[in-house]
């Protein structure tokens, strides 16, 4: 199997293109961000939600030592590794919350593999892409939750130029209590997890995803890191939504710029 043609021909009935490295190709999502915000927006305040033990968090805080990285996990074991690799970092505010569609609490699933926790249990179908070593649901626990637009209203956080979603699946939940701050552009870059096979029940694939931040007016810049599960068809990857004002932005202040693009 021609795996770069299968990826590229189901990507091309989306009308995009993937392009091997060093002809312009998406590579690094990160250095995109430092990129597209370059110039045109001051990074003060980056959500890092779906955090585990801090990965992303770790990366933010080289690319943007000025800024302030909220880190959001629900699980108290992980959390609690989490706030330990911060806790001399006062740049890092570790919190332990979900965001979902409505505050409160909420079922959260412990899975074999914990970067695969979720508000979603695992789709029947789902180790046709992924291991059951990943993915399989151990137990289930009870975690507070507060919608996006609320927790920025707790924090006093007024700018937010880059949200990150890692969230498995639950994207759709997240971004259903985020309309507020969506509809008023406050944020400039979405950066999240897609999905492209049923993974979670219930969760949103890339197309919904697509379709709500167009809602919002929010645009497609690439996608990064597709992956193809075990069953050789594309599951997931990730992909990256700039605002309307960061859009407006990159007319008026072009640069090389991600990708040798403006």
């Amino acid at each position: 199997m021609n795996i770069n043609r299968t990826i590229g021909g189901i990507l091309h009935k989306f009308g995009y293109e993937v392009r091997r490295a060093g002809r312009g190709a998406l590579v690094d999502p990160y250095e995109d961000q430092v990129s597209l915000l370059d110039g045109r927006r001051e990074v003060t305040t980056i959500l890092d939600v779906g955090a585990n033990i801090g990965q992303t968090a770790h990366r933010y805080r080289a690319l943007f030592p000025r800024a302030d990285v909220y880190s959001l996990e629900p699980f108290e074991g992980t959390f609690n590794t989490l706030a330990k690799a911060f806790r001399d970092d006062p740049k890092v505010k570790p919190r332990r919350v979900a965001l979902a569609e409505a505050s409160g609490t909420k079922t959260f699933h412990l899975n074999r593999n914990d970067v695969t926790n979720s508000l979603l249990p695992a789709a029947a179908d789902s180790f046709d892409h992924v291991p059951a070593s990943m993915t399989e649901t151990l137990s289930t626990i009870e975690v507070p939750a507060r919608t996006l637009d609320e927790f920025l209203d707790d924090e006093g956080i007024v700018d937010l130029p880059i949200l990150k979603l890692d969230v498995q699946g639950a994207e759709l939940i997240v971004l259903d209590g985020a309309r507020r701050t969506l509809d008023a552009g406050r944020i400039d870059i979405v950066y999240t997890e897609v999905s492209f096979a049923e993974l979670y029940s219930g969760g949103a694939d890339f197309c919904a995803i697509r379709a709500r931040m167009a809602e919002h007016r929010y645009v497609l810049y690439g996608l990064y890191g597709l992956n193809q599960g075990s069953s050789g068809l594309l599951a997931w990857g990730d992909a990256l939504f700039i605002s309307p004002g960061l859009r407006e932005a990159m007319r008026r202040h072009p640069s090389s710029g991600a990708g040798g693009r403006p």
